[in-house]
């Protein structure tokens, strides 16, 4: 079977939680699948060519990604003919996910969360136009194309189900990670003296995530929260305990020096 990935992001330099997932498909895929990529940078850096890994430039507005995703599903038909299964890492793959259905090939849609529900709460115009009008109605025609779709939770599948005529073809993997990797260390501190959060603030989850985190660090003064991540440009006023550090190369460091890491 000849499976292809359309992904956003080095898979072979996972640096967020949505690449590690992606990574870890394709690894678990690759081992008795042939799998190839198509995945889209928006980094202007020199990336590895690997075996089966199509790389491409794409500018991080919605626009480019509109002109390229609708592009690139029509001048690679070639490619998407050649396989069994497209499996689309995101709703905003939606044209390689309808080129793949006209070729009759099986399309996998892996959600990673819905867009209207990670949105809520988030005010303004962009985020009612592009997050719970076009992305709700994208999540939802991209659900009707595919012949499965994975959700990272039971919360995501009820959400998908209703989208779905067919509930059946919605199923669950959550995010797995390979604690062999991970380094772990002792907390020095009595107290908690520095605290961690580590993700896209870009992502608008990530972005209130942040907006929260500045919050709790006004009432507790005495506690460091140090924030680790591109879009730091995103916020200007904030307390002296709240450090943005932008995107780094390792967390190995920044883990070791605190005390708590901050999931929300």
């Amino acid at each position: 079977m000849k499976v292809l990935i359309v992904t956003f992001g080095d898979i072979q330099n996972p640096t967020n939680g949505y690449l590690m997932r992606v990574n870890y498909i394709f690894r678990c895929l690759n081992s008795s699948t042939d799998v190839n990529v198509i995945q889209f940078i928006t980094d202007r850096v020199p990336i590895d060519s690997i075996k089966g890994v199509y790389s491409f430039h794409v500018n991080n507005n919605y626009a480019s990604y509109l002109f390229t995703f609708v592009w690139k599903s029509l001048s690679l038909i070639f490619l998407l003919k050649n396989q069994d299964v497209v499996m689309i890492e995101g709703s905003m793959f939606l044209p390689f996910a309808i080129t793949a259905k006209i070729l009759r090939k099986k399309v996998v849609y892996d959600t990673h969360g819905s867009i209207v529900e990670v949105s809520k709460g988030v005010r303004g115009i962009k985020n009612l136009l592009f997050r719970r009008i076009i992305g709700g109605l994208l999540d939802r025609v991209t659900t009707a194309v595919s012949d499965v779709v994975i959700t990272v939770s039971e919360k995501d599948a009820e959400i998908f189900k209703r989208y779905s005529r067919n509930k059946g073809k919605v199923v669950v993997i959550r995010h797995s990670i390979d604690t062999e990797k991970i380094p772990f260390y002792e907390v020095e501190n009595q107290k908690v003296k520095t605290a961690l959060f580590a993700g896209n603030l870009r992502s608008v989850q990530n972005y209130e995530a942040a907006k929260k985190i500045i919050e709790i660090a006004k009432q507790l003064p005495e506690v460091k929260f140090v924030i680790v991540g591109e879009g730091k440009e995103k916020f200007t006023n904030y307390p002296n305990n709240v450090i943005f550090v932008g995107k780094v190369e390792s967390l190995d460091k920044y883990y070791k020096e605190a005390d708590v890491c901050v999931i929300l």
